[in-house]
């Protein structure tokens, strides 16, 4: 049997019409009055013979949309139809060919969708099964393996991050008794030797891949885990490989000791590249402008020039995070409406702060016919969770003003005035979240992309800079501060992993 698009189960007499090309399918006539369409048309009551013939011609049944298109589309007026991401209109005549090449290419569909890959934990075969295989049963000629069991167990606990006490646990092993009676308890210590030897074979795969990689682009970042308060430095790669197709695979997590100087950061990324055998395969490294990385750079420029391996003298070596360049902008931008900003935050902080409260926001919710009644908090370090917390706060100002009438206790409510700048604020910051969502990417290349996502935001800045709003003009002039008297310069990158941008100062130096 054979499972359609849409979950049910055809006939094997009529599988051949499961694999029919949905443009080709022709529209079901129905014949039923096929001994009626020879005979002449009735004249109407008015003697007109140019009337209706619905009746003596053959009814067609219109077409099911079965192609996986309209999932994305919308139908409008006039034979039409509207992408859900984009809003671009397309016609909906004809085959659905247009309409999959507008869905391959749409930006918006592929922000909405963007996610991170998860590492591709496959078993590796230890039984000397056919290789091709991409499962390996720990049952097989009636007989149970217990190594086999335990190798999935560990790529189990490797993808879903589980402690390795679990294995432990009274609950795993009576569920995995009950469906295994051979099933022997594990310790934590062995699963975590296991879980080493999966790590290690994972890892001779990826060495084995970069070997037919000829040039790599390096993206890294450091941030301080407050549970722990233990500062990491990540460092990925970004590559084409044989079949054309972009990669990004993380290489190493590495535990840096304060203070982070530009000395130490380059040490680590050089022990990493020695690790994996790449230091004569790196083509740019992508960071953000923090001091410390620049002079890592430096070192890096310095010791790769020795050995005379970077393209045009390392011109395209140090590659600027253009979403990091962004986001300095915008955080500059609202240092002017910290005070409104705080008030929003601490509003939602303050109903999640109770169940009582948040009842009766969705009592006042409910009574204003609203169909959202999640709130969002932002995350402070991330300007782009600010826009999101504020979006959503817009469409509840008005229950948040009842809000304030019945509860004596909050006091943070934004005034008219305060919703005023907000809504301003929104319409700039818009052109700065959909920019940077679409640079940020990770599953398509950017460097193609970036350099029109800049120049719309500068286009955005130009037009407001002249508003006859103090609050926009003056808000403009802070964002432009950033980058007054600096000119764009753009380094290509034959990965076309990141974007880059570099920023000069007004003397012409980099």
């Amino acid at each position: 049997m054979s499972s359609t698009p849409h979950g049910s189960t055809t006939s094997p007499f009529i599988v051949e019409e499961f694999y029919v090309n949905d443009d080709d399918r022709v529209p079901y006539v129905n014949l039923e009055n096929e001994e009626e369409e020879s005979e002449p048309p009735l004249s109407n009551a008015t003697g007109n013979e140019s009337g209706p013939q619905d009746e003596s011609q053959p009814s067609k049944r219109k077409r099911a949309k079965v192609s996986e298109v309209w999932k994305d589309m919308e139908p409008v007026k006039n034979m039409k139809t509207k992408c859900m991401h984009c809003h671009q209109v397309l016609s909906a005549s004809g085959t659905t060919t247009h309409l999959k090449r507008h869905l391959e290419s749409c930006l918006k569909k592929k922000m909405n969708q963007r996610q991170q890959n998860m590492l591709n934990f496959l078993p590796s075969n230890l039984n000397g099964g056919d290789p091709s295989f991409k499962f390996v049963s720990a049952l097989h000629d009636g007989k149970f393996d217990m190594m086999v069991m335990r190798e999935g167990i560990a790529h189990w606990i490797l993808m879903h991050e589980h402690a390795f006490s679990i294995v432990e646990e009274e609950g795993f092993n009576l569920m995995l008794k009950r469906g295994i009676p051979q099933w022997t308890s594990v310790s934590r210590h062995t699963i975590r030797t296991d879980s080493f030897k999966v790590y290690e074979v994972e890892k001779k795969k990826l060495k084995d891949l970069l070997k037919s990689v000829e040039k790599i682009s390096l993206t890294t970042d450091l941030w301080r885990s407050k549970p722990q308060k233990i500062e990491y430095m990540v460092l990925t790669a970004h590559f084409v490989d044989k079949n054309w197709k972009l990669q990004k695979r993380v290489l190493n997590f590495v535990h840096i000791p304060p203070p982070r100087k530009g000395k130490d950061i380059a040490n680590c990324i050089f022990k990493c590249l020695k690790e994996w055998d790449i230091e004569s395969k790196v083509f740019t490294v992508s960071v953000d402008n923090a001091s410390a990385n620049d002079s890592c750079i430096s070192i890096m420029k310095d010791t790769f020039s020795l050995t005379k391996r970077l393209i045009c003298g390392g011109k395209l070596f140090h590659v600027r995070c253009c979403a990091h360049i962004l986001n300095i902008m915008v955080q500059h931008g609202l240092k002017q409406v910290k005070t409104i900003v705080k008030n929003v935050h601490d509003t939602v902080d303050y109903l999640n702060g109770s169940e009582h409260r948040l009842k009766k926001f969705a009592e006042i919710v409910q009574q204003f016919n609203l169909k959202k009644r999640r709130l969002i908090l932002e995350c402070k370090t991330r300007w782009n969770s600010t826009f999101d917390m504020l979006v959503c706060a817009l469409k509840f100002k008005e229950v948040f003003s009842r809000l304030a009438l019945e509860d004596s206790d909050y006091v943070f409510c934004p005034s008219v005035d305060d919703w005023d700048k907000i809504e301003k604020l929104v319409d700039i910051l818009e052109v700065f979240y959909e920019a940077t969502m679409i640079i940020s990417g990770s599953e398509y290349p950017t460097s193609n992309l970036f350099l029109g996502e800049v120049y719309r935001v500068k286009r955005m800045l130009d037009s407001k800079c002249d508003s006859s709003d103090v609050f926009v003009k003056e808000m403009v002039k802070n964002m432009k501060e950033r980058t007054q008297g600096r000119p764009i310069r753009v380094n290509h990158s034959t990965t076309g992993t990141k974007c880059s941008l570099r920023c000069y100062g007004s003397n012409g130096n980099g």
